[in-house]
């Protein structure tokens, strides 16, 4: 029942009930949280896993909006440390790293190689940009390319290995260039060869905009991606893009690896927004809903 004290503890420091993601008229607060698997199922309410969210669940310890909710000096900030460290009228130091008391932000993932110890002001940061929970963008490509680049910025592909190969998890994505500017829009292209004659290309803005917290009713500000066709839900076709049509090969267009698209985060899972619902009547509209946080690459092999 670790799982069960951990995110209980994590809604007793936010002030929040801990729900579970079953449903809750099995697993309410008559029921859960609770030790004695008799009266709170682990199967039905702890371990459901995020994609399985019951419909009716609302998942207060995990809703975003609550994270940072408290003021700077107040009991209930979480994350001071964090905002000694990054914020500007601090220390601004923005590339450091940093925790938070309940745990729950840290790793933020991704391929490296090297450790990047940054001593002096943060102009002189290849990526300036501090981590933001509310601006996480992932990049995710399938099997059989060599590298790709981010607004400029060149990211190693790790080689397949059997059935492995790509970067299934995404690598994070910042619309800062090597030399710390920012470009916008940014060109994400993913090439075939160390010698880059050939590639996919596909270009990105960011969208800010408002959507309403349903668990609090309140409204808040959100950032996220467009320009690629978005993939909400089962069954959305995913048609090739025009930016990257116009400047990929012909065959590569032809064989669909054209045909990426832009997700926002599960539902349930700690880096979504789980509590904003999806209003969406364009695959082509950005602001309709769930914010797109990640861009995904069709594989290139088979090809």
């Amino acid at each position: 029942m670790d799982k069960l004290l951990n995110e209980s503890v994590q809604a007793l420091l936010r002030g929040v009930p801990w729900t579970s993601l079953g449903d809750p008229a099995k697993c309410g607060p008559s029921h859960c949280p609770d030790d004695d698997p008799a009266k709170c199922n682990p199967a039905a309410c702890v371990w459901v896993k995020p994609e399985k969210l019951d419909p009716n669940a609302k998942v207060w310890h995990t809703d975003k909006f609550l994270h940072f909710w408290a003021p700077y000096d107040s009991p209930f900030n979480l994350n001071p440390y964090a905002r000694l460290i990054h914020d500007p009228s601090a220390l601004s130091a923005p590339g450091a790293y940093s925790f938070s008391i309940d745990d729950f932000y840290g790793n933020f993932g991704g391929p490296g190689t090297n450790l990047i110890i940054q001593v002096g002001d943060k102009s002189r940061m290849p990526n300036p940009e501090p981590y933001d929970p509310f601006q996480q963008y992932h990049v995710t490509v399938g099997n059989g390319w060599d590298h790709m680049r981010i607004c400029g910025r060149k990211v190693s592909i790790p080689k397949a290995t059997g059935t492995q190969g790509g970067i299934p998890l995404g690598t994070p994505m910042s619309f800062y260039k090597p030399d710390g500017s920012r470009v916008e829009p940014c060109e994400v292209s993913v090439y075939e060869d160390a010698a880059e004659t050939r590639r996919v290309a596909y270009e990105l803005r960011e969208v800010t905009y408002q959507v309403t917290d349903s668990y609090t009713g309140l409204k808040q500000t959100v950032k996220g991606l467009s320009g690629v066709v978005a993939v909400r839900k089962p069954g959305d076709p995913t048609p090739n893009n025009a930016y990257c049509t116009e400047h990929s090969p012909a065959d590569l267009v032809q064989k669909q690896k054209c045909t990426g698209n832009l997700s926002a985060v599960g539902a349930g899972n700690r880096d979504a927004y789980t509590s904003v619902v999806d209003n969406c009547t364009s695959q082509m509209d950005a602001t309709c809903g769930k914010p797109l946080l990640n861009l995904s690459v069709p594989a290139r092999a088979p090809f």
